[in-house]
């Protein structure tokens, strides 16, 4: 299987087999590890959006068996790091607005959503991982159907 990222013109594509392994992928770049290995685990679930009538597998493992939301959880770490190396209130405030806007999607948009396509199975999976830290922002079971 070939999965692609990246817009038209700087895509990178990666080849994996059958069974998960990464053969290789077709150009040198710089990939953020945490981002990469997240979007291998989603393989074909990987989705910018919600489409209602569209029904993916529910993603519980690699990292995804750590917490919820590993991309933006190393977006989070990333510009906390940004933050500490250029301490000002521009990277303070853009690190707070990043971790608001995030809340915000997951909240309000992702986790209604997969909790309507998925169910029990998500209800229980969002009970035991972690929203962007393992443990931390766990649900309680009563979630199917928000």
């Amino acid at each position: 299987m070939q999965l692609v990222f990246g817009p038209p013109g700087k895509q990178l594509r990666v080849f994996v087999d059958d069974h998960g392994y990464v053969h290789g992928y077709d150009e040198d770049r710089e990939l953020h590890p945490i981002l990469f290995a997240a979007q291998l685990s989603m393989g074909t679930s990987w989705r910018i959006g919600q489409d209602a009538s569209e029904r993916t597998e529910l993603v519980a493992h690699g990292l995804f068996r750590a917490v919820r939301n590993p991309i933006y959880s190393a977006m989070l770490v990333t510009v906390s790091g940004l933050t500490l190396l250029c301490c000002s209130w521009i990277t303070a405030s853009a690190f707070a607005t990043l971790l608001i806007a995030l809340e915000l999607q997951v909240r309000a948009v992702e986790e209604p959503y997969l909790a309507r396509v998925h169910g029990d199975a998500y209800a229980r999976y969002a009970a035991i991982v972690g929203r962007f830290i393992p443990i931390l922002g766990r649900t309680r079971l009563p979630m199917v159907g928000v």
